[in-house]
């Protein structure tokens, strides 16, 4: 053999056991590359190596639990929304179909009312163009559980229904309303119904 490149037998038996523990390392690196989102610590050695050699190997994670996890804690930490609670309250229903409701014990009702302080403009849709902008005031008599209903100088007039029987309502005076009147030739009635609360 030529000399200097002959190998010994005690460094040809260290090639021989130091080789399956490179071995070894290199498959752990390749799945370390191929998935290294998780690591865990493996302790390897070749037979009559000094040392364990700690190596870094990927595991592939289970994406579902994973997903299901994620999902489960968004669903735990979002905000519930609570149930839609109402009222009783008392409501304009109008000939359209429009229910409009009273949000205080004085209103004033029209196509485009102007309320003065202490008072809610009421604002319905009038296809027939007979209601006054601000065509009349609706008060509510606590003492008797009434409505009352008094013309603003409207246009067409407001009338309340009594006992079968369309009674004018003379302008900025108030009449009881039993439950029907009209503004113009809108036909309307007070009632209580169920509406969504206020949040």
């Amino acid at each position: 053999m030529i000399a200097g490149a002959a190998i010994t037998t005690t460094e040809a038996e260290s090639n021989v056991e130091v080789q399956p523990a490179l071995d070894q390392t290199l498959v752990q690196q390749q799945a370390s590359s191929s998935a290294p989102w998780v690591a865990t610590n493996v302790a390897s050695a070749a037979p009559g190596a000094a040392a364990a050699t700690n190596v870094e190997v990927a595991h592939s994670p289970n994406v579902a639990n994973d997903a299901e996890d994620i999902f489960t804690h968004a669903e735990n930490d979002a905000t519930r929304l609570r149930k839609a609670s109402t009222r009783w309250a008392w409501v304009v229903e109008t000939g359209q179909g429009d229910i409009i409701p009273l949000p205080h014990v004085s209103c004033v009702i029209g196509r485009d009312p102007e309320a003065t302080l202490g008072e809610a403009a009421v604002k319905i849709h009038d296809k027939t163009r007979t209601v006054s902008k601000s065509h009349a005031r609706l008060t509510y008599d606590a003492t008797q559980a009434q409505w009352h209903v008094a013309d603003l100088a409207s246009s067409n007039g407001t009338v309340v229904l009594v006992n079968g029987q369309e009674v004018d309502v003379a302008a900025n005076t108030a009449e009881w309303v039993p439950q029907y009147f009209k503004l113009g030739d809108m036909a309307c009635r007070i009632t209580r119904m169920q509406v969504p609360s206020r949040p």
